[in-house]
Order: structure tokens, then C-alpha cells, then sequence
């Protein structure tokens, strides 16, 4: 009971404060909402989703003097992956990026945006299904004497069960990532250890943290 008690204790020191949180959900809220209203990304738009420690509740508080902590979300597009390579795709997002923030960097896959106390890592991702699924509907329009093709809910929705595929702006090539396929196994993982899983991976990523940063000054 003891041990129980301290390490409770334990992750409620290192995990994010309330007063984070919120500014993280209003960081990754108030972007997700710029890239479905913009006019020129808007016709890429199939969704947006969190990915990464703060969708996994694995995020860390920020160590003090130490980076601030990252909100990674994903852009899903119906981008062609045969007719915009990496650097293309990813320099679509750089005027919406220019206008709404004034702390960009480009990473090898991602763009990272300082935001106040959040960094948000943006990441652009290809649905395939729905590149076919624009194709196919392109197709049907062109055709007048034909009977016009109206896309199922299931077809419309098909991303969320299949790889999404990520620009490597470095390797100059597309990448497969299933990142929702990783959130449920984290779920189906920490329903297995009786919700002790993220406690655990919380605990190993501050010692790794800590022991990186070395002995601090006084």
C-alpha cells in the first residue's frame, strides 16, 4: 500500500499541471481550427488527430529550464503522394504557417511551432484511400451518361483503418505510419496491466530525462 501511495504520488509530480493542459488543448484546438478554415488547405482537409505522449497520456511536466513539452498533431490530406513528392507536400502548409505563427521550424518530417509555452509539431500525412476515393469520384463526373458516384460512409472513413503515409522531407520519400493503429494498442496494453502501463512508461521516460540532463546547478 505504500509503495501504491508514493508512486501515485511520484506521477503526479511528473506529469503535466492542469493549467498545461489547458494550454495545450487550446494550442492544438485553435491549430487544428486555422487548417480545416483555410482556403487554400481546406481542399486537402480530411481530418486532424493527436498523435504521440499527449494523446498516449505518457507527456511529461517540462523539467525546469528544460524544453517546453510538444503537442504533435496530424494533418490527414487527400494529397497524391505520385504528384507531390515530400518537399512539395510540405510546402503547401508553409504560407498557412507564415500567417498564423511566428516560430516555425521545419523538421525531417513534421514542422515544429512555438507556441508560448507548447510546441506543436504539425505532421502532414497522405490518406491513400483517399486519393483513390478523389480519383475514382473524378472519373464518375467526367462520365455525364453515367449514373454518378456517391462514396459510402465506410469508404469515406476507410483512413482510420489503413497505414497513412508521412513525407520524409530528408529520404525524399513517403512513409508508411499507422499512428492510430499504435494509440489502440497503447490502450489495449494498459487495459492488460490493470492501467499501470502508462504509469510505468511515464516513470522510465523521467528517469531517461533526468539522467540525460545530467546533475543540475544549484
Amino acid at each position: 500500500m505504500e509503495l501504491n501511495y508514493r508512486f501515485r504520488r511520484f506521477l503526479e509530480q511528473i506529469r503535466p499541471s492542469q493549467g498545461q493542459l489547458r494550454e495545450f488543448r487550446r494550442a492544438h484546438l485553435e491549430l487544428s481550427r486555422r487548417l480545416r478554415a483555410d482556403p487554400e488547405l481546406g481542399r486537402y482537409h480530411v481530418a486532424t488527430f493527436l498523435q504521440g505522449s499527449y494523446r498516449r497520456s505518457t507527456a511529461l511536466r517540462p523539467l525546469a529550464g528544460g524544453e517546453g513539452s510538444d503537442v504533435d498533431l496530424v494533418f490527414v490530406t487527400n494529397l497524391d503522394p505520385v504528384r507531390y513528392g515530400p518537399e512539395k507536400a510540405l510546402r503547401l502548409l508553409r504560407p498557412f504557417l507564415q500567417r498564423h505563427y511566428a516560430n516555425v521550424r521545419a523538421q525531417g518530417r513534421s514542422f515544429r511551432i512555438q507556441c508560448d509555452e507548447v510546441d506543436l509539431d504539425l505532421v502532414l500525412a497522405s490518406a491513400p484511400s483517399r486519393v483513390d476515393l478523389q480519383q475514382m469520384l473524378a472519373e464518375a463526373r467526367a462520365e455525364p451518361l453515367e449514373e454518378g458516384f456517391e462514396p459510402t460512409e465506410a469508404e469515406l472513413s476507410a483512413w482510420k483503418t489503413e497505414p497513412l503515409l508521412i513525407p520524409d522531407r530528408e529520404a525524399d520519400r513517403w512513409r508508411q505510419s499507422h499512428p492510430l493503429a499504435q494509440l489502440a494498442s497503447t490502450r489495449s496494453k494498459n487495459a492488460r496491466c490493470n492501467q499501470h502501463f502508462l504509469g510505468v512508461v511515464k516513470a522510465l521516460k523521467c528517469w531517461k530525462c533526468t539522467a540525460s540532463a545530467g546533475p543540475q546547478r544549484a
